[in-house]
């Protein structure tokens, strides 16, 4: 019998982006365009807190919060994630039978 594993890693984009920042206690937003007019797709707990929230676009976030920093996640970045947390499972276990299934980024409500 085959085993089989399944992992949740919740805000993975936005750990991902998170990674590039040197001071993490910063608001910081995912949003799907490096520009003004995106939407905020997620936030983490430091822009939440101030009242910022998915949808809103980053420009309103800016003028409510003028430190907020908006961060984008490549195709690119999401594959080198995935294969650092399917290294990290393969020490876990004897064979490699894992596979990941991906879903993007998270659209907004509304």
């Amino acid at each position: 019998m085959d085993r089989l594993g399944c992992i949740s890693v919740p805000g993975l984009l936005l750990q991902i982006a998170q990674r590039r920042l040197a001071d993490r206690s910063l608001p910081v937003v995912l949003v799907g365009e490096d520009k003004p007019s995106s939407r905020i797709l997620q936030r983490n707990r430091a822009a939440a807190a101030q009242g910022l929230r998915p949808g809103m676009r980053y420009s309103e976030a800016l003028s409510l919060v003028s430190e907020v920093r908006a961060v984008t996640v490549s195709a690119h970045d999401v594959v080198l994630a995935r294969r650092d947390i399917m290294a990290t499972l393969a020490r876990w276990r004897n064979r490699r039978a894992a596979s990941f299934k991906a879903t993007g980024p998270p659209r907004p409500r509304g």
